[in-house]
Formats: structure tokens, sequence, C-alpha cells
């Protein structure tokens, strides 16, 4: 008989291992409905797809990895008309919810869409229209069937590119699929690449202390200088003018004459 803190140990061992089987069951019977949702077979199951529009896209270096597997497919929309490339998927269930989810890149096509449609009323289901981003990102829809089958496409309606992988139309809401899958290579956004530098003049250092011997007029070239408004400015200031009163008493006692008239 094993002792009671072995056993408790081998208690909590198995109940830990049966949440965890438990918490990724939903992730392990998620089935993707779509074949060749990530173009690893080209462009099989796919139709009316336009070579010159649609290129079957191998991962590397310089273009970039794919979002899963090796291929990914690189759409150029020449211009507005619409170019449409689609197929049918079969084996759902009428009335059970469903997501669709897709990864793109790179995407400049503002009308593209990836749209679920009612094979019968040819009405739409659900639709994707992809955001703008320099690295993979996932973008999700969710939709009720209407019927076993529904109809797929891919429709790019402006002018533009964008790289496009990992289709999968899978049960449920896609609490399973991860909210982003990175890529290894990426390219730097626009936003984050360095702003032009603004030249501005640096404002010119305001002195306010003497002028230095090399740049200052000598005393007297200041004083001889024009001064405000063209007037010329004396080495020293002007004397005042005597009154009269004191011009007499100054000349009794020169010794000089006073002028006619002082007496």
């Amino acid at each position: 008989m094993l002792p009671i803190r072995t056993l408790q140990k081998v208690l909590i061992t198995a109940f830990c291992a049966l949440s965890l089987l438990f918490h990724l069951c939903p992730q392990a019977t998620a089935q993707n409905l779509v074949t060749n949702g990530g173009f690893e077979s080209a462009l099989k199951d796919w139709t009316n797809a336009n070579p010159s529009v649609v290129e079957v896209t191998k991962g590397d270096v310089i273009k970039g990895n794919a979002a899963e597997g090796e291929n990914y497919i690189a759409i150029q929309s020449p211009d507005a008309k619409e170019k449409t490339m689609r197929r049918v998927i079969t084996g759902l269930t009428a009335g059970q919810e469903y997501t669709l989810a897709v990864k793109t890149r790179k995407n400049t096509i503002t009308e593209l869409r990836i749209v679920v449609r009612n094979t019968t009323s040819k009405s739409y289901v659900g639709m994707i229209k992809p955001l703008s981003s320099w690295d993979w990102i996932l973008a999700k829809c969710t939709f009720k069937s209407p019927g076993t089958e529904i109809g797929l496409e891919i429709s790019a309606r402006s002018p533009g590119g964008c790289d496009l992988d990992d289709i999968q139309i899978v049960p449920g809401k896609g609490d399973s699929l991860a909210k982003t899958s990175p890529s290894s290579f990426s390219s730097p956004s626009p936003a984050s690449s360095p702003a032009k530098p603004v030249w501005r003049r640096s404002p010119r250092p305001r002195n306010r202390g003497s002028r230095s011997p090399a740049t200052s007029p000598p005393p007297a070239a200041r004083g001889a200088g024009a001064g405000r408004g063209g007037r010329r400015r004396s080495a020293t200031p002007p004397c005042p003018k005597p009154s009269p009163a004191a011009s007499g008493r100054t000349s009794r006692r020169s010794g000089s004459a006073a002028p006619p008239g002082s007496n």
C-alpha cells in the first residue's frame, strides 16, 4: 500500500493532466474544412484564379516567410475591375456556427474581400476585409451556415497588393485560433521609419555685456560717430552757457574790459 503523501501526489498529478487534456481538446478537435487553405498544393481546389493577378509564392529571405507552411499567395490587382477566385466548401451543418479565419500581410487593396456566400441565394453569409499590416495578422468572422455547403471567394475590387495565407473554416467561434501569427521576416513599418530632420536657424546669442576690443570701436570713434537720427555726437558733452550776470563778474575778476553799458 502506498503512503498517504505519495498517493496524494499521484492524485494531484493525474488531476492536472486531465485538466490540461480537457483544456486542449477543443484545439485538437477543431477541423479546418478548407482543403489547401495554405496553398501548399498551389491553386488546387480553387477556380477562376487569374495567374496575372494571383501568384503562388514560396517564402524566402527576400520576400518573407509564409504564415503557415512554405507557400502563400501574392495578389497584385492592377485596377478596380473585379477579380475573384472561388470554391465550394462542404461538410457543414445547417444552422451551426462556424468561423472563417485568414492571415494577410502588406495589404494595400482597399476593396479586398474574403466572402462566405450562400450557394443557393448567392447572398453574403460572412465577409472579411483585411486590414493593412506589414506583418502577418489574423482576421476572423463568425457566421451560421445556411446549409451543408457554402461558397468561399477571394475578391479584389481595387488596385493594390496583398499577401494571403492559411485560410480556415472551423466549427464554433474559433477560440482555438491564435490571435496573431508573426513571420520570421518583417519589413519596417512606414510609421516607424525615421522622420526627416527639420532644419531650424539657431537664434543668435544676445551678448548683454561689454563688447570685445576686436569689435568695439575706440572711444573717440564712438564719440565722433553718428547717433540716432543721423546726429553726430561730440567726444565731450557741451558746457552750459553762462548767464549774463555770471559773465560780468567773471570779466571784472579777470581784468578784462566789460562790455559797454554793463555799469
